[in-house]
C-alpha cells in the first residue's frame, strides 16, 4: 500500500484520523526496512531500496513531528491552513500549492 492511497480525513478535534494513518505508515516502513536490510540481493538495488525507504520513514517521522507541535496541514512558508484535497492527494505535504516550488509539483 502506498501512503497516498490512505485516506486522510480530518476531524474536527485535530488531525487524530492523519496521526493514526502515519503512525501506521511508519510501522509498515520499519518492517519493510528491516526486510529489505536482511535480503540478500544486488547490492545496487538493495541500497536503492533501503535509500528510499529511509526516506519515507524520515518523512513520515516529520509529519509526526508536525502533528505534534500542531503544524500538521499548515504551510510552512504562509502558514495557511492546506486545503484537505492537498492532505488526501499528498498526505506529507507541508506547504500549499502557491507556495510550492514549480520543480517539486
Amino acid at each position: 500500500m502506498t501512503l497516498t492511497a490512505i485516506s486522510f480525513e480530518r476531524t474536527v478535534s485535530g488531525d487524530e484520523s492523519a496521526r493514526h494513518a502515519l503512525e501506521r505508515r511508519r510501522v509498515e516502513l520499519r518492517s519493510a526496512l528491516h526486510l529489505y536490510e536482511q535480503v540478500t540481493i544486488s547490492s545496487v538495488p538493495r541500497n536503492a531500496l533501503i535509500a528510499r525507504t529511509r526516506r519515507a520513514l524520515a518523512d513520515v517521522e516529520l509529519a509526526l513531528h508536525r502533528c505534534d507541535d500542531i503544524s500538521y496541514g499548515t504551510c510552512k512558508r504562509c502558514h495557511r491552513r492546506l486545503a484537505p484535497s492537498i492532505l488526501t492527494v499528498r498526505p506529507l505535504a507541508d506547504r500549499c500549492w502557491n507556495c510550492t516550488p514549480t520543480d517539486a509539483a
